[in-house]
């Protein structure tokens, strides 16, 4: 049996100590966990703006498993695109899959300028991603979005969105 200390840090949950099942010795891993506490707008807007609450430091040498659920409204003719910027050196991969109200599920490469889109039919559509990024260099991993078509009505990304990613 394994038993697994974990701490809070700055709003950053962190596995602190691992004992137990095993005789080597265990290096504790790191868990960056955010959850968005208010609704997120863009409207007439395709340019990528930083998402005010996902933004991560992140380790060099590391690998990240990421796992986020974007919950998402917008006009049918709106939708959303994104992208993550990362540090220099960086590479790993997305999976986007809609869990409703989503048209489309797609893969997207991690990397500076990488980006994708989604159609969106209405209001909380359940968009999870589900990758991973490898790290050469210390640095931010950011996600961006914006509408996927310009639209006067606004595209949101709902409180209790969360993203976490975990040191592998």
């Amino acid at each position: 049996m394994a038993i697994i200390c974990e701490q809070f840090y700055g709003g950053v949950m962190k596995q602190i100590a691992n004992f137990g099942g095993s005789s080597s010795t265990s290096t504790a891993k790191e868990v960056l966990s955010k959850v968005k506490t208010s609704r997120e707008s863009v409207t007439s807007s395709t340019t990528l703006q930083d998402d005010n609450d996902f933004s991560f430091s992140l380790k060099s040498n590391t690998t990240y498993a990421i796992n986020a659920t974007n919950i998402v409204s917008a006009p049918s003719t709106g939708g959303i695109k994104w992208a993550f910027t990362v540090p220099s050196g960086a590479s790993g991969r997305i999976n986007a899959k809609g869990l409703s109200n989503v048209t489309t599920d797609t893969d997207i490469t991690v990397g500076a300028g990488s980006n994708n889109s989604v159609n969106v039919n209405g209001s909380d559509a359940d968009i999870r991603l589900i990758g991973y990024i490898t790290t050469t260099n210390a640095g931010t991993l950011t996600f961006q979005w914006s509408q996927h078509t310009s639209n006067a009505t606004a595209t949101y990304i709902e409180r209790g969105s969360t993203m976490i990613l975990t040191e592998v």
